[in-house]
């Protein structure tokens, strides 16, 4: 294992942080996230206010959810949008019984907001030539 200081060197020597000028300062070294906070090598707890990109929302370590990917990732960690799986087609229909649509509809995912904006083009382009 890494200490933090060799940790940080392999990081700024590889990794391009975003949002942030480089070698304006040194950030923290995360190693693990608990509910609401992230902690670093020398066990100081950050609030994540970014909620882990909105990919955390439940939290860091969230004791419904860890034992709930581990479950999925020991059946299937990926497949792909054109392949049908159960856990997305009952995601799917989860989701479109919380819309606001009474004849409901269907759901696109996708990875990002960049990729959603190109399919939402690409799928109202392609509706415009059905009409």
């Amino acid at each position: 294992m890494l200490s933090p200081e060799d940790l940080a060197a392999k990081h700024k020597r590889y990794v391009l942080t975003p949002w942030v000028a480089q070698g304006a300062h040194a950030p923290p070294v995360i190693v693990r996230g608990e509910g609401v906070h992230l902690i670093d090598a020398d066990g100081k707890r950050y609030l994540d206010l970014s909620a882990g990109l909105v990919a955390l929302n439940l939290g860091h370590g969230h004791p419904v959810l860890v034992p709930a990917i581990a479950d999925q990732a020991a059946k299937l960690c990926f497949a792909p949008p054109s392949y049908f799986h159960d856990v997305r087609a009952e995601l799917g229909e989860s989701l479109i019984s919380l819309s606001p649509w009474p004849q409901g509809g269907r759901v696109f995912f996708t990875t990002g907001g960049g990729e959603a904006n190109e399919d939402a083009i690409k799928i109202a382009r392609a509706l415009a030539r059905k009409r």
